[in-house]
């Protein structure tokens, strides 16, 4: 074999180890197909910050202190989010479960809230919002292993 071969027609170019990486039949039979694309609402921080209206968190009358600190805890909800993504993506790879979703209370809006003040607290340094942070640090530490499981998911993976 020198390489220079006809590998065949063209329908057999989409076929490699007996899967079928595209079917013609579905890619050339409808040119006016689009895929339908989800709309996200654009007013994420806004439900974040003030609630949904219309619900029992719905706080319209918030003063400019506590919209401030309400947009750091956003900041802070982005990052939580992120390893909230790491622990469910690690756990549905994992363990091979695609539906897993973690509990709700797993680096939620309470999980933010608290890091907030453990931040605060020890930015001060002040002797007692730091140990009033000692209990929330303990609260997180609960949160993560009894909310997320996360030390189940590291002990599988270790």
């Amino acid at each position: 074999m020198d390489g220079s071969e006809d590998w065949g027609d063209e329908e057999d170019d989409f076929i490699h180890g007996n899967t079928r990486f595209d079917d013609s039949e579905w890619r050339d039979g409808d040119d006016d197909f689009e895929k339908p694309k989800k709309i996200y609402d654009n007013n994420e921080k806004e439900k974040w910050i003030y609630g949904t209206p219309g619900t029992d968190d719905y706080k319209p009358d918030l003063t400019d202190d506590e919209i401030a600190e309400m947009e750091i805890m956003w900041e802070y909800d982005f990052a939580l989010a992120i390893v909230r993504g790491l622990i469910q993506g690690l756990a549905r790879g994992f363990y091979k479960t695609y539906r897993y979703n973690l509990n709700e209370e797993c680096f939620g809006k309470d999980a933010v809230l608290y890091i907030y003040y453990i931040v605060e607290g020890f930015q001060t340094l002040e002797f007692e919002p730091i140990m009033q942070s000692a209990g929330l640090i303990y609260n997180t530490w609960y949160m993560i292993e009894y909310e997320c499981e996360f030390l189940d998911h590291i002990y599988d993976v270790s």
